[in-house]
């Protein structure tokens, strides 16, 4: 290690460069009373000890709120906020802290939550406070711990409405669709009086930006930066809880347009807003079926995401490689189950544990290897019927996450690598049959395949099964209400009845070969149309004629093209 005393003088030697980064930054108004209360401002069950103690001394603070020892950093803290002008924030923050956890639990939810969101509750006056301060980042941080706060009382809120059945979609009786009248309207509204917690949190975070107001200029106001990004993640939040995509794309645009102008990725701001900002905006680019900007969102917050997070990085994973395969990337050999066990990254005790813990915090069921694991391998093997099954066998759990439709967008691209199969087999016994020399041009006949292989392909794998057995409901039900038509003809009835009865499996069989090739014709259409395959389909002679330079050509932007 050099000594500081055997280097030369710093005369002409330039000043070092500054980080970007916030917890690289030293700032002359980052005092440590606001990386104290960063953490004293916490609102959740296991409240800090020092806020407790705190909200007791207050003189208008019940006495109920300290449930334990004294402590003297609490006082210090609390007299060095009130000195650096924090009154307003300390004591509210305070006195919801007190009203939050006393005996009538639901109630008092109510009021902290309008203590908190008053125009005087803590978090706009924390906001007046960075106002006058907006270089100084750690007001930012203390201000995300009070955003925190209003989304846990305004979520708590709910819960305690869900419990007393004020809340539609509440966890007990689930009472979908009773008759009309008063009580129905009554319960209406009692419903949105209580879901409006939650809804009422978006309107007071564009309040709280306004209050804010804009940084100016394109450089500094790192406080100001912080707690804007902090406010706009947090109004995304809310809106994709609203299923509002169209509010969260205008928040991300304010995003890009008035916090991100001098950092585009955001690397300037804290690891744990720029993760989430990209993960929702990722999200919500899947909705709008923007399949590469969802790509390049949730890989940013894959980037961005410790490797210790690894039930974070599992929820980013879920959406990432859907979204990868569908645009033509298939994951390797391993990497799923290398990612369910936190990609074997050290640090720490035994990696089984630790993916399991991670799995339970993330609260999404299963793994990356159960969920994906087989789709990646009929996608890379062109099984369609294997696919299907899959995508079956899974529906449940696939709707509950939201990447249902995500995986169901994967069967064209699974048809194009089974009919390129197909396509190389027929050509190679086509040159076999002609026997040409070796170096000639293919016979014509190469690029012609027939729908029937192409059907007996799909047959083998065993992808109409579904659809066969909905054939066979409806040819039955056809043939009951023939019988019931002819109910009371005498022998001409069961004549006719017996005959349907003896003809019924050829009929299917006709039918069923019909729907097939016409199922297969569509779907060709539909990969000619998306730029999957180059050809067209012979409709008279039931051929797909391929073009002689690359049928089958790489990704493009046509493939998640919307066509019918």
């Amino acid at each position: 290690m050099r000594s500081l005393a055997l280097q030369p003088p710093l005369t002409h030697r330039a000043p070092p460069k500054r980080h970007h980064h916030y917890h690289h930054r030293r700032n002359n108004n980052n005092k440590p009373t606001g990386q104290r209360l960063k953490h004293l401002l916490r609102l959740d069950p296991d409240l800090n000890p020092l806020t407790q103690q705190a909200a007791a001394s207050l003189p208008s603070t019940p006495p109920g709120a300290a449930r334990h020892a004294a402590d003297a950093a609490a006082a210090r803290a609390l007299s060095a906020a009130s000195a650096a002008g924090w009154p307003p924030v300390v004591a509210g923050h305070l006195a919801a802290a007190s009203a939050a956890f006393s005996p009538g639990a639901d109630a008092a939810t109510d009021a902290a939550y309008r203590a908190y969101t008053a125009p005087d509750g803590p978090a706009l006056a924390l906001l007046d406070v960075l106002r006058d301060k907006p270089d100084d980042a750690w007001l930012g941080a203390a201000f995300e711990a009070l955003l925190a706060n209003v989304r846990w009382l305004a979520e708590r809120a709910d819960d305690a409405a869900r419990r007393q059945g004020r809340l539609a979609g509440g966890g007990g009786g689930g009472g979908g669709g009773g008759g009309a009248g008063d009580d129905d309207a009554a319960a209406a509204a009692a419903s949105a009086a209580a879901s409006s917690k939650v809804e009422a949190l978006g309107g007071f975070l564009q309040n709280a930006f306004s209050h804010l107001g804009a940084p100016k200029g394109r450089t500094g106001q790192d406080g100001r930066r912080r707690a804007g990004l902090a406010i706009m993640v947090a109004l995304i939040k809310v809106y994709f809880r609203l299923n509002n995509v169209s509010g969260c794309a205008q928040a991300s645009r304010t995003v890009q347009g008035v916090l991100a102008a001098r950092d585009p990725e955001l690397r300037a701001f804290p690891a744990a807003q720029r993760v989430a900002y990209h993960y929702y905006v990722g999200r919500i680019a899947i909705f709008t079926e923007r399949f590469g900007e969802a790509r390049g969102h949730l890989s940013a917050a894959l980037a961005g995401c410790l490797r210790a997070a690894r039930g974070h990085r599992r929820r980013i994973l879920r959406f990432l490689v859907p979204v990868q395969m569908l645009l033509g990337e298939l994951p390797a050999e391993g990497v799923l189950r290398a990612a369910d066990q936190g990609e074997g990254g050290g640090g720490g005790g035994g990696g089984g544990g630790g993916a399991a813990a991670g799995a339970a915090a993330s609260g999404e069921p299963g793994s990356l290897e159960r969920d994906y694991g087989a789709v990646a391998a009929c996608l890379r093997a062109g099984d369609v019927g294997g696919l299907r099954r899959a995508l079956a066998a899974n529906r449940l759990r696939y709707a509950r996450s939201g990447t249902y439709l995500l995986l169901e967008r994967l069967q064209l691209p699974c048809l194009r690598r089974l009919f390129r199969r197909a396509h190389g087999a027929w050509a190679a016994a086509v040159v076999a049959e002609a026997g040409s020399a070796p170096g000639a041009p293919p016979p014509a006949r190469a690029n012609q395949l027939p729908v029937a292989l192409l059907v007996s392909a799909l047959e083998a794998q065993g992808a109409f099964e579904e659809e066969d057995e909905e054939e066979e409901a409806l040819l039955r039900e056809e043939d009951a209400d023939a019988d019931d038509e002819e109910d009371g003809g005498g022998a001409a009835a069961g004549a006719g009845a017996r005959a349907r009865a003896a003809s019924f499996p050829e009929r299917l069989a006709a039918r069923a070969r019909q729907r097939r090739e016409d199922a297969v014709m569509c779907a060709l259409a539909n990969l000619i149309a998306r730029d999957y395959v180059r050809g067209y389909v012979a409709y008279r002679s039931k051929v797909l004629v391929l073009s002689k330079q690359n049928p089958f050509p790489g990704f493009s932007d046509r493939w998640l093209a919307d066509v019918v």
